[in-house]
């Protein structure tokens, strides 16, 4: 069978951050990791059984989240999350809801965070607390 990761014969050089995290063209959707190296995820979703454009896309965007995570998780450490849990975690998650509620019916444009940020925010925040539910965090 087919690795779940697989190598690229040639790295690619991102222009933006948008084509950092995925470059999505009727041929694939390649995602980058932090990590030195990269793979497809086109290979991946073929593995899950993802199908859809708007399933791969949606993997594109799980790992964009992910990393995110990551590197948040390393700057601040689990204890933030940790103190107060899940419910911590509700609190947290409406904080972004009202933010993005804010950004995106709000009349004027947002100088100090973009929405697709607060998204991905959010995104992660309910992965959080679901990691928290399963008992996963601590």
């Amino acid at each position: 069978g087919r690795a779940f990761l697989v190598p690229r014969q040639r790295p690619f050089r991102p222009r933006s951050r948008r084509e950092l995290f995925y470059k999505m063209n009727t041929e694939s959707i390649t995602a980058y990791p932090a990590a030195e190296g990269s793979f497809d995820p086109l290979l991946v979703a073929d593995d899950l059984g993802i199908t859809t454009p708007l399933g791969k896309a949606a993997l594109a965007a799980f790992l964009e989240a992910a990393i995110l995570l990551d590197k948040k998780n390393c700057d601040y450490g689990p204890n933030n999350i940790t103190a107060f849990g899940e419910k911590g975690v509700i609190v947290r998650l409406n904080d972004k809801v009202e933010r993005l509620k804010t950004l995106v019916w709000g009349n004027k444009a947002p100088e100090h965070e973009k929405v697709s940020d607060t998204w991905l925010d959010t995104a992660n925040y309910g992965i959080i607390g679901l990691l928290c539910h399963r008992g996963i965090w601590k």
